[in-house]
């Protein structure tokens, strides 16, 4: 081992950059095997890694920094240290063109360097990275340091107690710096050293911070502002405690909205920052955050709507009429056909005022009511704004209320009052304002519109079933609107809002099916993939609506005419073999479902192949068959069967076993995949409850004993839902003689073993207890009989815990003697 190093290293001082290349790929597969090296080598492997951070070719220097990553996780600490501070050296009085390769190899020693070399790495490394902040002669040494510096902070920074003071002081003074990516910098690094800071260390930090705002303007103040914020994201609630001073100080700066002589290109930019700190405070510090909201909150919606050079019609239909007028007048690319909005940088403080708000929506669950009252009124009147990307965040603000509302009911956190008021006052003006925005020109306005489809999609998931179905219909136009878009992606939000207002509130959408059913079709005979998948579950969703699967009684007038069509529709998909395979699966899903509930009217309609059956029912069933032909779809069929048979329609499916056989299924049975064995259990079971036709005894006993094979303890799901196929079975009257013996052979001994187990419990017991039931009431013969049974088990249980006394049955134990 040690000579092959030995020549290794050798060729890294190769004059051909090839060689040297190769040798250090070489080197790191030997480094990453598990060989020990003495001191000796260590220095030489590391003397020839550091020195290819040198070298004149770019991809050498590259390997050598990828070695650098793995040979620190095998020198000792000594040779860290030594590493460290070569690199340190390197970037602080290298070569300036080579400096940022000497930066990413210090990098990767920070964060591949085994955490217990923490000490050792901060024993010179962070003094000498604050001197390299500190000069002014190299900025390059300056902007490196500092990065560095905060990745030290970040992994070690506890280790790096004793510098926290010089580096906080260091950084505090690059806040002053002229360059925008210094003073950044410097607010990062300030950020990753509160993260390990003691709390009188940070709560200098924050005086100083709020000692330096206090009379700042300008740079100086977006700098500071904008260092509060970070600190904030970073350190989180340990910063609640100075926030009644920090809230009001950044308040202070983002002054008043209705100043319009503030409107400067610098003022805006100050507020941006004072909104993006405050968004950070109120995320991170939610509980200390409270008695500032209401405050936060009312700025928020006041500087939400400062737009002072643009005049907004107080009528917003008349707004979006001369919306349309102006995308008429003018290209794209012109923004309302005015040049000098170019210069305009009000909508920053919009966006950041909303995003602020946002916060505060997600955050406060306590409040849903009272910002359902003031927020979200305010939100829905804001669709108006004439930026669309300011636009999309005021939508996406109010679906993010809506998100909130919906996960704090699921988890019991609106203790406040009730906000479901509020809620339905302000869901018919949002769907109206929706509305409004879907009805653009097509290829107008797209990220306006996914965020209204999204809105929708909240609204229909924060109401109460039903609550919304007097506007179905609004919401299914909505849903046809993006349908006939150009964009696959808004078809798609179409196609998804669509299905959940018909899953959530599709009683109102009933008098609106001659629009869905077309719409339907249209979408599962898409292009995309996405989109067809989306049409398929619509199939289903759309046949629950006309006639649901757990409520008797008739099927309704158009029950044919919704079933045709929609088989019609899903019926390319299904037989199309050339298809996508998650399209296959989902169309064999939607006819299942569909069949389900609306089989009995299909078997009265006409099969249009005549060679597959008299009706359609029979057409369908004769697929499903098909379909078990093909491993990739053999799961999904057999689903879809047994959701048909188990289905209250009535649908008979003895074609399905006369065409198919037990044997087939026992021939699944058989087979690895734990999938399959699941879904033909069910499906068998589900097959064999619902015909009355007779089964052949000879598939009758390859099914008991393929079924016998899996009742055991190993998988109880599994044992569970073969014995229930096994009961249905002879519950269908297979007593024949192959299929009687098959029992006695196989299934009642596996059944004795799984009773004797003390794993058995819940279903699996239960399904135990019905087989044998059904041996002594169904199966016939002599070894079956109840009274065989009774005497067996007991037997059997006393056997099981002699075999195995840590596994047998607990209660077939014998006494211990006293």
């Amino acid at each position: 081992m040690s000579s092959s190093l030995n020549t290794l290293l050798d060729k890294t001082s190769d004059y051909d950059k090839d060689e040297r290349y190769m040798a250090t790929n070489d080197l790191i597969q030997e480094l990453q095997k598990d060989i020990k090296i003495d001191a000796t080598m260590e220095k030489r492997i590391c003397a020839a890694v550091l020195k290819q951070l040198d070298d004149k070719n770019n991809d050498v220097q590259s390997i050598a920094v990828k070695c650098l990553g793995v040979l620190l996780k095998k020198v000792q600490e000594a040779q860290v240290s030594e590493i460290s501070d070569k690199l340190c050296s390197l970037i602080l009085d290298g070569k300036d063109e080579l400096r940022d390769i000497y930066s990413i190899g210090l990098k990767t020693l920070l964060k591949d360097v085994p955490a217990t070399a923490g000490a050792t790495v901060c024993e010179k490394l962070p003094a000498r990275l604050v001197g390299g902040v500190a000069q002014d002669a190299k900025p390059e040494v300056k902007l490196e340091s500092l990065e560095n510096l905060t990745d030290l902070l970040k992994r070690f920074g506890a280790d790096a107690k004793d510098d926290h003071d010089a580096i906080m002081d260091v950084a505090l003074a690059q806040l002053a710096d002229g360059k925008p990516v210094v003073r950044k910098r410097a607010a990062a690094c300030l950020a990753a050293l509160a993260l390990s800071a003691s709390d009188p260390l940070l709560e200098k930090l924050c005086q100083t911070l709020l000692k330096r705002l206090d009379g700042a303007d300008g740079a100086a103040a977006r700098t500071l502002i904008a260092t509060i914020g970070t600190v904030g994201r970073a350190v989180g609630g340990r910063l609640g405690r100075h926030l009644n001073a920090l809230v009001p100080a950044l308040l202070a700066h983002v002054g008043d909205a209705g100043d319009e002589e503030s409107n400067t290109e610098e003022q805006c930019e100050l507020r941006e920052t004072c909104f993006q700190g405050l968004e950070a405070l109120v995320s991170r510090c939610r509980t200390e955050v409270e008695p500032h909201v209401d405050g936060l909150l009312a700025s928020s919606l006041a500087f939400a709507a400062f737009d002072p050079n643009y005049a907004y019609d107080d009528d917003d239909e008349a707004m979006g009429d001369a919306d349309d007028e102006e995308e008429e007048q003018y290209d794209e690319d012109d923004d309302y056909g005015d040049d000098d909005d170019d210069d305009d940088t009000s909508w920053k403080v919009r966006r950041a005022a909303i995003k602020m708000a946002q916060a505060i929506a997600v955050t406060r669950p306590e409040r849903l009511a009272a910002l359902y009252g003031v927020l979200a009124p305010a939100l829905v009147k804001r669709f108006k704004e004439r930026e669309e990307h300011v636009r999309v965040d005021v939508i996406a603000t109010l679906a993010a209320l809506l998100d909130a509302s919906t996960a704090a009911s699921s988890k019991g956190e609106d203790a406040g009052p009730d906000w479901r008021p509020g809620f339905l006052a302000v869901a018919p003006s949002a769907l109206a304002a929706c509305l409004k925005q879907l009805g653009a020109r097509a290829g107008d306005k797209e990220k306006s519109k996914a965020a209204c489809l999204a809105l929708l999609r909240a609204l229909c998931n924060a109401a109460r079933p039903g609550e919304l179905a007097d506007r179905a219909p609004d919401l299914v136009a909505a849903a046809a609107k993006a349908l006939a878009e150009k964009s696959q992606a808004l078809k798609l939000e179409g196609a998804v809002l669509l299905r959940v207002a018909l899953e959530t509130h599709g009683a109102g959408a009933r008098s609106s099916l001659d629009d869905v059913l077309p719409a339907v079709a249209a979408v599962v005979g898409g292009d995309w993939y996405k989109l067809i998948g989306e049409g398929l579950r619509l199939v289903s969703t759309v046949a629950e609506l006309v006639r649901p699967l757990e409520r008797d009684g008739p099927a309704p007038s158009d029950a044919a005419d919704v079933a045709t069509r929609l088989y019609a529709a899903a019926k390319p998909r299904l037989e199309a073999n050339d298809m996508d395979h998650e399209i296959k699966e989902r169309a064999i899903e939607a006819i299942g479902g569909l069949v389900a509930r609306l089989g009995d009217v299909l078997a009265s309609a006409p099969s249009s192949e005549t060679t597959r059956g008299a009706n359609l029912l029979e057409e369908i069933l004769d697929v499903l068959v098909s379909k078990l032909e093909t491993g990739g779809t053999r799961v999904a069929t057999l689903r879809a069967l047994a959701e048909i048979a188990a289905s209250p329609r009535g649908v008979a499916c003895d074609a399905v076993l006369d065409k198919g056989g037990l044997a087939t299924l026992a021939g699944y049975l058989r087979q690895q995949g734990r999938p399959l064995r699941q879904a033909t259990l069910e499906g068998a079971a589900a097959l064999l409850k619902n015909g009355s036709s007779k089964v052949d005894d000879a598939d009758s006993a390859a099914f008991v004993e393929s079924c016998a094979s899996l009742a055991n303890d190993e998988d109880l799901h599994l044992a569970h839902l073969a014995l229930q196929a096994c009961a249905a079975l002879l519950e269908r009257g297979a007593s024949g003689r192959k299929a009687t013996k098959a029992c006695e052979a196989a299934a009642l001994p596996a059944a004795l073993a799984l009773a004797a187990s003390p794993l058995l419990q819940g279903a699996p017991l239960e399904s135990t207890g019905l087989i044998f039931e059904v041996f002594a009431l169904k199966a016939g013969g002599k070894a079956l009989s109840f009274e065989k049974l009774f005497a067996a088990l007991p037997d059997a249980a006393l056997a099981a815990a002699r075999a195995d006394p840590a596994r047998g049955s607990r209660q077939a134990r014998p006494k211990r003697p006293p």
